[in-house]
């Protein structure tokens, strides 16, 4: 007699890729502030790493708040984007943050870069790829607005954004922006405190899918 469904052997899931062995940062240090000397303005930072770059010591600092860039379209393609000048991101700042606010953003004018304060969460549909000086990077869009007959788009990096700060000569910290980011010893801290960052957030995200999803069982 055939037994009922259910109680036979079941086919096993493929596993899993295992992830390679994250690099040992030590625990967050605290929120500083980076004083952008050419606006004076502030970017709110956390330290996560410590280094001596060229003899002087430096630290690795991830914002505490999503930094965004702002491209205008130029066609009917969604991929004809360009970027904007000063003079005309003052002229679209009120539209952008009113679209920002929609979303439950704040649009901040920190120091170096635009950020956003808030819940921001990131979606595979809405990547595209940026190039920064030649460079590409991953972006995300955060939201699309309309200002003075044009058509805009926020986007956000998907990767967190790691900096290199050291103490000025007023002793402020200030970001390094010269060649000793291309030393290798730079690079890897940079790139050490990337992938931990990278890692927790994929952790996040599992354990929300895993508290919506209910382990497959719970309806």
């Amino acid at each position: 007699r055939g037994r009922a469904g259910g109680f036979g052997a079941q086919p096993q899931p493929p596993p899993q890729p295992q992830r390679p062995p994250l690099p040992e940062l030590p625990p967050p240090g605290p929120v500083v502030t980076l004083v952008d000397e050419t606006t004076q303005r502030e970017l709110l930072c956390l330290v996560r790493d410590t280094l001596t770059v060229e003899g002087k010591e430096c630290f690795a600092v991830v914002p505490v708040d999503t930094p965004i860039d702002v491209l205008r379209g130029e066609g009917l393609d969604d991929e004809d984007m360009s970027d904007i000048g000063d003079a005309e991101m003052e002229t679209v700042l009120d539209d952008m943050s009113a679209a920002l606010a929609l979303r439950n953003l704040v649009l901040q004018r920190s120091g170096y870069c635009m950020t956003v304060r808030g819940t921001l969460r990131m979606s595979e549909e809405a990547s595209v790829v940026l190039d920064d000086d030649g460079a590409e990077a991953e972006g995300v869009e955060v939201c699309s607005f309309a200002s003075n007959g044009a058509y805009y788009s926020v986007y956000a990096p998907r990767e967190p954004l790691a900096l290199l700060c050291e103490r000025g000569d007023d002793d402020s910290l200030v970001a390094v922006l010269d060649d000793r980011l291309d030393l290798p010893e730079v690079e890897m801290a940079l790139d050490d405190v990337t992938l931990v960052l990278v890692a927790t957030l994929e952790d996040d995200d599992d354990e929300e899918e895993e508290e919506e999803g209910g382990g497959g069982w719970r309806r």
